[in-house]
């Protein structure tokens, strides 16, 4: 009885509420509150092309904004190395035939430290037979100079370091383990390392030819 009676009053005790609680608060309000209003938003800075940020920074120069001269001139900085890594990613071999080539994705954070650490670009190769190469282009990197040590005295690598003649260029290839080669190309002051797998040396030395070299030092200067 004592229930029936309590929800016999529900009804009168909600009539109640709305009369003493604020309207914003009751009702349909109460369960489905107003959403908030869409955060106010900036419009995305359009990306300026080279001939653009040079211009800026003459002008930031002129007028002794610096540091605004400064910041356009990373800008066009880093537009002309994703070119250059482009014109270099071109001049990876082509993938033999049934053979699948994947370039390897830059992030931006490997992006932001290739003033500091230079440029790498990598692809990998992977052959029907679970053959696999990597492929890395160091580029203006302080890593180089130190490797490049290797090249006027390949003892330093060990037994059976082998010299592989590039024109005016050269190689050293050393086998490591049953089925794995490394082969390093020294490009000038940039180097080019293959780490090869599940295929032999001959196998890699095709891949890795005169003319890919050659395509690769022109990329480098041009």
């Amino acid at each position: 009885m004592i229930l029936r009676n309590s929800l016999s009053l529900s009804p009168f005790l909600l009539a109640a509420a709305a009369a003493v609680l604020p309207a914003a608060v009751t009702g349909s309000a109460l369960m489905s509150p107003e959403p908030y209003a869409p955060q106010e938003r900036t419009k995305k800075k359009e990306a300026k092309d080279f001939p653009a940020l040079l211009a800026s920074a003459n002008a930031a120069w002129e007028a002794g904004n610096y540091g605004k001269a400064s910041a356009d001139l990373k800008a066009a900085s880093s537009l002309v190395g994703a070119k250059h890594r482009e014109a270099l990613l071109a001049a990876f071999p082509a993938a033999p035939e049934n053979w699948k080539f994947t370039p390897t994705k830059q992030n931006d954070a490997a992006g932001m430290m290739m003033g500091m650490t230079g440029m790498v670009i990598e692809g990998k190769y992977e052959g029907p037979e679970r053959e696999r190469v990597k492929l890395t282009m160091s580029v203006d990197s302080p890593m180089v100079q130190m490797m490049s040590m290797a090249f006027s005295n390949p003892a330093l690598l060990g037994d059976g370091a082998e010299v592989i003649k590039y024109g005016k260029y050269q190689g050293l290839l050393k086998k490591n383990g049953n089925d794995r080669y490394e082969l390093s190309i020294l490009i000038g002051d940039d180097m080019l390392q293959a780490d090869a797998r599940g295929m032999t040396d001959d196998a890699l030395l095709v891949l890795c030819n005169q003319a890919m070299v050659d395509k690769m030092a022109a990329a480098l200067t041009n």
